[in-house]
């Protein structure tokens, strides 16, 4: 635009809408989004990131998607959801089946929509070389214990897929905890400040998901 020229800039600077071409490094912001980059490409599962309104966390999401997509040794797919106000654990799940392209018809149950979702990330993974990426901004709206989705199974082993009967069939946790591992043990308190606090849980060692952090 001819104002914005007209006083040397290019586009408006203090637009509400997140601009990652406008992102700048500062230390804070550098470091969180070094640290996402190194969590997605050494697989290391979920990530949170916290700050005040306006503090930057929506730009640093599309920045990190951005880094990205020039990225041609792997081929990392990005998937965001902007307002994750789900009613329920299902109405969460058959977005998730939508927003992966799933066709499959998954069925009523909630079981039948894991299912779906962890066969469709294994084949994407293993077989089809590609990372999936899950970039959920305001996280603070999903309801529950979310982690469990989908790392934590609510059923019977005889109800998974044949994919995760191998890694599962030995655990009890999978038919006497409700909601994973993650919320029936015991978290280990790693590091405590003034300003946060972060916990680990390691998971037993046959199974698909090593660890969580808070």
């Amino acid at each position: 635009m001819e104002l914005f020229e007209s006083i040397g800039l290019k586009a408006d600077p203090f637009t509400t809408s997140p601009n990652p071409d406008l992102f700048f490094p500062a230390k804070e912001h550098k470091q969180c989004l070094e640290g996402l980059e190194l969590a997605i490409r050494m697989r290391r599962g979920l990530s949170v990131v916290r700050g005040g309104i306006g503090t930057g966390k929506t730009t640093i999401s599309r920045k990190l998607i951005q880094n990205f997509s020039s990225d041609e040794d792997v081929k990392f797919e990005f998937y965001p959801v902007l307002d994750p106000k789900f009613e329920s654990e299902l109405v969460l799940l058959q977005h998730l089946v939508d927003l992966f392209g799933i066709e499959e018809d998954a069925g009523s149950a909630v079981i039948e929509w894991r299912n779906q979702i962890e066969h469709h990330l294994i084949k994407a993974g293993v077989e089809d070389g590609r990372v999936l990426v899950l970039v959920i901004d305001e996280g603070q709206n999903l309801k529950g214990e979310f982690p469990c989705v989908p790392f934590g199974i609510n059923s019977s082993v005889e109800e998974l897929t044949q994919d995760w009967k191998p890694s599962y069939s030995e655990e009890p946790y999978i038919v006497n905890e409700p909601h994973g591992y993650s919320s029936n043990k015991k978290w280990k308190l790693m590091d405590l400040q003034s300003h946060k606090a972060e916990f680990k849980i390691d998971y037993p060692e046959k199974d698909f998901v090593n660890f969580l952090k808070r």
